[in-house]
């Protein structure tokens, strides 16, 4: 289609949802009416289908697209990006819209569909025509990467994370680290004959800060300058949007400059770095200042390998102390690491999914990559911390991505009677050596597998020449491809712990967009050790 026929297949879906909707207001015909138009406007009057693919999304009233208003102005369509294909490809038109204006100049708040210097005054700030208005405000950048995480949510795609959008991603993150430190931002903006709310003070600089660890903002979403250049509610904003830019970059770019961005993190407040290697190659090796949760220790059980509080990896409270004793509390992010290979890392970041704590994330390429960037790696204990308290809400336990060994059991069977047709898949991670039975690890009493499992040791994910824990997700996909793993059915992984291998593969397929998929926590520690269940060699 062209630009002209999208337009018109767009506003016959927005029309045919409306009236759809408008039955809500059965018995009322003037608001059936006026809801109608109001649904349909943006898509009949301020969307534009442009030539290069993009959507240039403008306000009603002014011929200019805001970072902010474009996202809001679609809000509404959001919900129908899968039933309407038109819907889909405006919204990801749009998207790639915003990274285009995001990289041309991530201070300003309002863009020209051309380069044609349009503006809205001619303001003392660095010029740039694609600029309608450059009013600096967090929440211009916040938007856009918002509109994405709604966009991946309501269509289930995944298409838009282009070169473009990483680049937008990374000119926000030099923009919000610069402004930290505004005292050292280029940024300023005068306006001349005009109320002192619009424009700043202090030469365009605006009020004199200090650092806090928030980033500056020199307008509030009203327009209005900020008296005091912390805007909290804006700040809170980013916070949630970086988490959103953080999966993203994890899960859809696979980005060892993820490296560099933990470097980032490093000696701020409420964020704790956590080595998954044994204690051993801890007190060799680790991040300065970082905390050591073996991940095989992890998966606590008793001598017979079992768990107390299966599914659960630890008793709640026996978790919070642990988890506190490492100085971390609800608010703390996580950021795991291990020697660069995965599993281990992966441990400690299951562990904490799976007790509802999501701030949690891992180092790809772990300490190789640590190293690489400069990040100062020490020898020696962990280091002595306060003891905090870390409370674990029981309806917050995360039992999706779990699984107890009755659990497992039932799969196994299932498997058993039904063949391929069953809804099960169980994934023995572990090396060829540990299925056989011709080694086996620790206390367990018998070697072997479990019955009906599939075999696909971790180490085809990883990327051992370039010391990255996931290759990307390219090769990683034509990896699992002989595998013959199906989205369509509960997907168990084990290995000897759960917090390791099998957590390593549940991260791998999470990212290649698997939905049902569990660890078995209890693994073949708790397997082997129990003469009841069946193993085969």
């Amino acid at each position: 289609m062209n630009t002209q026929e999208k337009k018109e297949a767009l506003v016959q879906a927005v029309e045919e949802i409306a009236g759809k909707e408008a039955a809500y207001w059965e018995g009322n015909p003037k608001m059936q009416e006026t809801f109608q138009n109001c649904y349909v406007s943006t898509a009949k009057t301020t969307t534009k289908f442009l030539e290069s693919g993009e959507a240039y999304v403008f306000t009603g009233d002014i011929a200019a697209m805001w970072l902010r208003d474009s996202s809001a102005q679609v809000v509404h369509y959001l919900p129908y990006l899968k039933e309407y294909p038109i819907l889909k490809e405006m919204v990801k038109g749009l998207i790639a819209r915003q990274a285009k204006y995001v990289h041309i100049d991530p201070y300003a708040n309002a863009f020209n569909e051309e380069d044609n210097g349009n503006c809205w005054e001619k303001d003392l700030t660095k010029y740039n025509p694609w600029n309608w208005e450059r009013k600096y405000e967090i929440d211009s950048l916040c938007y856009p990467i918002w509109l994405i995480k709604q966009y991946v949510e309501n269509s289930g795609a995944r298409d838009v994370f282009t070169p473009e959008v990483k680049q937008a991603f990374r000119d926000i993150l030099d923009v919000w680290q610069t402004e930290q430190y505004h005292e050292n931002s280029e940024y300023s903006f005068v306006r001349l004959n005009c109320p002192p709310s619009d424009t700043l003070s202090n030469d365009g600089k605006g009020a004199p800060v200090g650092y806090t660890g928030m980033t500056w903002s020199g307008f509030r979403p009203s327009d209005d300058a900020c008296k005091y250049g912390y805007l909290i509610p804006s700040n809170m904003f980013a916070s949630v949007v970086l988490d959103y830019m953080a999966e993203f970059l994890e899960k859809d770019f696979q980005d060892p400059q993820m490296a560099k961005e933990a470097k980032e993190l490093l000696g701020k407040p409420g964020v704790v770095f956590v080595s998954g290697d044994n204690d051993d190659v801890f007190k060799l090796n680790h991040v300065e200042g970082s905390m050591n949760m073996d991940a095989h220790h992890l998966h606590h059980s008793d001598i017979t390998g079992h768990l107390h509080c299966a599914p659960l990896y630890m008793c709640i409270d026996e978790a919070e102390k642990f988890i506190g004793s490492k100085g971390i509390d609800n608010d703390t992010l996580v950021v795991a690491y291990d020697d660069f290979k995965g599993p281990n890392a992966s441990g400690v970041w299951h562990f904490f999914k799976s007790f509802g704590h999501n701030k949690v994330k891992i180092v790809n390429g772990g300490i190789a990559q640590l190293k690489n960037e400069g990040v100062k790696i020490v020898k020696g204990a962990e280091p002595k911390v306060a003891q905090k308290t870390f409370k674990i809400d029981p309806k917050k336990i995360n039992y999706d991505i779990i699984a107890s060994k009755e659990d497992v059991l039932k799969a196994v069977q299932d498997i058993e009677k039904n063949g391929s047709s069953s809804q099960y898949m169980i994934i023995d991670t572990r090396r060829i050596e540990e299925i056989i039975g011709s080694s086996k690890l620790d206390n367990v009493a018998r070697g072997g597998h479990i019955p009906n499992s599939k075999f696909m040791e971790w180490t085809n994910f990883s990327d051992a020449t370039k010391k990255l824990s996931y290759k990307t997700e390219d090769e990683m996909k034509a990896a699992l491809e002989k595998f013959g793993i199906s989205r369509d059915k509960t997907i168990y992984t084990y290995c000897h712990v759960g917090a390791g291998r099998g957590s390593y593969i549940a991260t791998v397929l999470e990212k290649l967009g698997y939905k049902n998929v569990k660890v078995y926590t209890g693994s073949w520690d708790e397997w082997g050790n129990d003469w009841n269940m069946p193993i085969r060699r």
